[in-house]
């Protein structure tokens, strides 16, 4: 028989015995940074007495409710979804457009000189769900698209 128990975290001074905690503060905001005072205490499982206390720190929580998308109001693709065509207008001027399926695999690639539009014949493509990886004068740009009949 084991004389300690396992390590019993405090939370809001309340102990969590699970190895998962979730807290939902009363007002709760995605936008708030919450701060949480943690310690581990090792207890004797015969006495329930404290046998040692790691040492404290306070620890800092932001929820971060997603992730920012670059471009994203600089870049339209219409129609979305397309049958014969898909016409991309962006701000910042594409070198290259891949057409990627949901396995990855490039199944078109154009090279452009800083275009501001391009139309991609979509009539061979097969109906589906496509990625467009859109490279500019800015940097690289990720887009869903779907094909469909």
């Amino acid at each position: 028989m084991n004389m300690f128990d396992p390590v019993v975290l405090f939370f809001n001074s309340a102990p969590v015995m699970a190895p998962a905690f979730t807290d939902v503060p009363p007002g709760w905001s995605a936008d708030d940074m919450y701060r949480y005072y943690v310690t581990a205490i090792q207890t004797n499982s015969m006495t329930g007495l404290a046998l040692c206390e790691s040492a404290s720190d306070t620890v800092m929580v932001a929820f971060p409710t997603g992730i920012p998308e670059p471009g994203k109001d600089q870049i339209s693709i219409y129609p979305n979804p397309a049958e014969d065509y898909i016409i991309i207008r962006s701000k910042m001027p594409v070198t290259k457009v891949d057409m990627m399926s949901n396995l990855g695999n490039v199944i078109y690639t154009g090279i452009y000189n800083n275009a501001d539009q391009v139309r991609l014949n979509t009539t061979g493509i097969s109906q589906g769900i496509y990625i467009l990886r859109l490279t500019t004068i800015s940097g690289i740009l990720f887009r869903k698209v779907v094909i469909c009949r």
